[in-house]
């Protein structure tokens, strides 16, 4: 190797440096690269030739020429010229090398730059895809300098530049498809097919994408049917809800929420379906059509393989086809008695009584058939005529048979609501309102049930619900009258006592 002077000078006499340009307008196309590459391609082949013929067949036509003459071993011309402009810098092995080495850097790059390219890195790489051309092109240019050092840097450069961008278009799509699927589940479709074109143009055959982009173009469509869905659902119209649940999991089988609804609506007609099979069961029971009765409780059980309702149902059928009469009237009775039919109890009961009177189960079942009809036609009376409790008396009476339907065993579902029900008219019948008495000043008042008002220009007082009589009387005046009900909760209801007619 010769000193690093020479070298220097040597290197500014023979490369031409060629500096890249980073802006965006150096090239903007993918054409004009592809155009260089061909250049140089081109002169690399004719190189490559002229090497062979220095190196293999320009020897022996001088040795051809030259035999009688004695000479020092000669170069070729290319050698020569390489040594003119490089023996100072590189040897000719070196140059050898570094020209090999740029032209593996140049393959790697053209495979790289075909992967890159077909992922629309102009929609999403901006400047870098623009700095990835121009080192490319700084390379080609070096290289066709025989610049072969810098074509080096260039290249490696452009290489870990395009490797970025692969990296990027990854992170890119990935992302992309996330978002995607996150814009479906909470049903905007937009944004989801956004996202989804995205993934498309960086990769055409992404079936992921794909399929996102079908199922947001169909998510319109998908979002009206479960809304039509969930109006049936609502109105009760559980079967044709299921079918439209069914129709939008046929368009788009990923829609979790129509699944889901789907599940809650089918349960909803299995409980039904159920409940409607256990009381025709027990319907059919009552009327001693005991081969229906098996039937639909066998159904019953059919749906729901550990109901005990269900099995009991079918043992009463089954004895009901072996039992004689007397069998069969306590079994209907009892029937009535589970739906709390009181009054058809009590025709059961006393219709066996009347053939044999010492039935103890009959009469048991008599006697708690009468306290329990006696008791729910009390509670009916009180709930369909609330303004009996505005009487003192009947008050009392209704919180004793409160109490009475509270304490029963094994209530069913009648009584409890019947309870309930009592219960909060009682509360409003009990809880005193404001009621604002207006006057004149000159009227004398009297409330009955509560006393005398005296004189007074407007008065509030708290009076239980009920009906009210109010009386005023004033000297040379005639006496006014007035009858009213106070209502539960109607607070501040006004009324006017005055004498203002002359005798």
């Amino acid at each position: 190797m010769k000193n690093n002077s020479k070298k220097k000078n040597l290197r500014n006499k023979s490369i031409i440096e060629v500096k890249p340009s980073i802006g965006k307008n150096s090239l903007s196309t993918k054409d004009n690269s592809l155009a260089i590459h061909y250049k140089y391609y081109l002169a690399i082949f004719f190189l490559l030739a002229l090497l062979l013929f220095v190196f293999f067949f320009l020897p022996n036509i001088i040795s051809n020429d030259n035999s009688s003459t004695e000479v020092a071993p000669s170069k070729s011309i290319l050698e020569d010229s390489l040594v003119d402009e490089s023996e100072e810098f590189y040897t000719e092995e070196e140059v050898i090398n570094l020209r090999s080495f740029a032209e593996k850097l140049l393959s790697d790059i053209i495979g790289q730059h075909s992967r890159i390219s077909i992922l629309s890195p102009d929609v999403w790489a901006n400047d870098e895809w623009l700095i990835y051309l121009d080192l490319i092109s700084f390379g080609d240019d070096a290289f066709l300098s025989d610049n072969f050092q810098d074509a080096i840097k260039s290249y490696e450069r452009a290489i870990v530049l395009g490797e970025e961008l692969l990296e990027t278009a990854s992170r890119i799509v990935q992302a992309s498809i996330s978002y995607g699927n996150n814009a479906l589940n909470v049903g905007d479709h937009l944004a989801a097919r956004n996202q989804f074109e995205v993934v498309l143009k960086i990769e055409k055959n992404n079936s992921i994408a794909l399929d996102g982009l079908a199922r947001a173009e169909n998510l319109p469509e998908v979002l009206e049917i479960v809304e039509q869905a969930r109006e049936k659902e609502l109105n009760e119209e559980y079967v044709a809800s299921s079918e439209l649940y069914r129709q939008a999991i046929e368009i788009d089988s990923e829609w979790q929420q129509a699944k889901d609804e789907l599940d809650l609506v089918l349960d909803t007609i299995e409980k039904n379906t159920f409940d409607n099979l256990i009381s025709n069961g027990y319907s059919s029971l009552g009327i001693e059509d005991f081969d229906d009765a098996h039937n639909f409780f066998s159904q019953a059980l059919l749906m729901r393989s550990n109901s005990e309702e269900a099995k009991i149902g079918i043992l009463q059928a089954e004895q009901g086809q072996k039992l004689d009469e007397i069998l069969l009237v306590e079994a209907r009775a009892f029937a009535f008695e589970r739906r709390e039919l009181w009054e058809n109890a009590i025709s059961q009961y006393e219709a066996i009584l009347g053939t044999d009177p010492n039935l103890e189960f009959a009469k048991n079942g008599l006697m708690r058939s009468r306290l329990r009809d006696d008791l729910d036609k009390k509670l009916s009376n009180l709930i369909e005529n609330p303004r009996f409790l505005f009487d003192d008396e009947v008050l009392e009476q209704a919180e004793v048979i409160l109490l009475e339907a509270l304490s029963v065993n094994q209530a069913g579902a009648r009584i409890t609501e019947q309870a309930d029900t009592l219960k909060r008219i009682i509360e409003l019948a009990s809880t005193p309102v404001n009621i604002v008495i207006n006057s004149d000043g000159l009227t004398n008042t009297v409330l009955y049930r509560k006393g005398s008002l005296g004189r007074f220009d407007s008065i509030t007082i708290k009076l239980r619900p009920g009906n009210y009589t109010i009386v005023g009387n004033r000297n040379g005046y005639r006496d006014v009258r007035i009858n009213f009900d106070v209502l539960p909760e109607k607070e501040n209801m006004q009324i006017l006592v005055s004498c203002t007619e002359e005798i």
